[in-house]
């Protein structure tokens, strides 16, 4: 007989909205001299609660609940029924808060809400010019790169309540770090090195530059001037930063040659007639660049691979067949290195001793006066067929050519600037005799 037994009850606990409760009870029968108490006590194990009315209803804040129902009857058998739940949420609650971003860096969203226990859930949103973007992510946090974003929305449902976690973006642009060296390439004796800061931000402003040359030294400077005191190649690198606290780095590479060292051109030297004369400063690295001159009496000029002449731009001149009128010419060589530019001693031809006329084997006519003014005189040695007679200068270019038809000809050279020239018969270029314009 249930009446004789203690009291039977079913605890009902439900959630109206985010946090107000409904507390109920349904017996199993209708007992005589039926009495109760609810019972609330919090995670402290703290009375916060107590009613006898079957169907009441309270407020609560966030954390672990525990309700007793105690009963009894006439019949003095009590009777206890436990039930515990959590309350999550807020309300319904909206909170906001704002993060600065670099473009181009994650940021991590959490939610702002103090939400207790179990961890919310959020759907997350982009919020853009263009509008609320479909669902990226569902999470207790959000991870995501902006590009122009203008905030991320986070909405979770607790039971009835909504809650809307609202993160505004403020974005800033990375600055676009450029710079010039010069030049990029140098020599050791003359490795001053200006690099020319030439950095943007579409807005804000760069507040720092930080320089490192890649030889262990540092500037902070906009537009440096550094030494570098030790050949080889080097990676110099910029970092901007803007005011706010934005970055973008770039590099360079800077080549610093070594000095270039010149091996001495023999001073004096001295060959028979028809021998090959060679002048040499060395090979001195594999980038230099060399130039071989000849004083004219006026001055040096260059000289290119014609005529007696080949290496003109190696570190090695060779004068083939030296003739007479290459006695006592005089030479030299310029090397560039770099930014470095080194000129070697001179060196002399010296020759057999000859007269001012000039003439080389097999080369069927001669030449006089040499040096020349004003009138260059041909002669042959032997009846000639007519035949083209051709001058070059010393860059190899014609600049003067008629056709022979005698055995002697005259030719007007006032024309010609000073310097070296040399003449030919029928563009034969090995045969050809060099002469010197006064």
């Amino acid at each position: 007989n249930p009446q004789n037994s203690a009291p039977q009850a079913t605890l009902d606990v439900d959630l109206l909205d985010c946090r107000e409760v409904a507390i109920n009870h349904t017996t199993q029968t209708t007992y005589t001299g039926y009495t109760f108490m609810y019972t609330l006590r919090d995670s402290a194990d703290s009375t916060i609660w107590t009613s006898q009315i079957k169907q009441d209803t309270l407020s609560l804040d966030p954390g672990n609940y525990y309700i007793d129902l105690w009963m009894d009857a006439a019949n003095g058998c009590p009777n206890t029924v436990k039930d515990s739940f959590t309350i999550t949420g807020h309300g319904n609650m909206s909170a906001s808060a704002s993060v600065s971003v670099c473009n181009g860096d994650t940021v991590s969203i959490s939610p702002i809400f103090n939400i207790g226990v179990p961890q919310i859930l959020f759907d997350w949103y982009e919020v853009n010019a263009s509008g609320q973007s479909g669902k990226l992510a569902t999470g207790s946090q959000f991870s995501a790169i902006p590009d122009q974003i203008t905030s991320y929305i986070g909405i979770a449902k607790v039971g009835n309540c909504t809650l809307v976690d609202t993160t505004l973006v403020s974005w800033s642009p990375n600055p676009v770090a450029r710079f010039a060296p010069s030049p990029d390439t140098a020599c050791l004796k003359n490795a001053s090195i200006l690099f020319s800061d030439s950095s943007t931000l579409v807005f804000g402003t760069i507040v720092t530059r930080d320089w490192d040359f890649g030889d262990g030294n540092t500037s902070g400077t906009t537009n440096p001037n550094h030494q570098f005191i030790t050949d080889g190649n080097f990676v110099v690198k910029l970092i901007t930063t803007s005011d706010s606290g934005c970055l973008d780095s770039v590099t360079h590479s800077i080549l610093v040659l070594p000095t270039p060292v010149l091996a001495p051109v023999q001073h004096q030297l001295s060959l028979l007639r028809g021998s090959n004369a060679t002048f040499s400063v060395g090979n001195v690295h594999s980038l230099a660049a060399y130039q071989w001159q000849l004083d004219s009496g006026q001055g040096f000029v260059n000289l290119s691979n014609s005529g007696q002449f080949s290496g003109a731009n190696s570190y090695q001149l060779t004068v083939t067949n030296v003739q007479l009128t290459n006695n006592n010419t005089i030479y030299r060589c310029i090397v560039s290195l770099g930014n470095c530019t080194e000129t070697s001693n001179t060196g002399v031809l010296s020759v057999t001793i000859g007269t001012d006329v000039e003439a080389i084997p097999d080369a069927k006519f001669r030449i006089y006066p040499n040096p020349a003014g004003h009138v260059l005189n041909i002669e042959f040695h032997e009846n000639q067929e007519p035949a083209e007679i051709t001058i070059i200068n010393s860059a190899g270019s014609k600049v003067y050519s008629t056709t022979i038809e005698q055995s002697s000809m005259a030719i007007d050279v006032s024309f010609l600037p000073k310097g070296v020239y040399f003449i030919m018969l029928n563009e034969e270029r090995n045969k050809s005799i060099l002469f010197i314009k006064e």
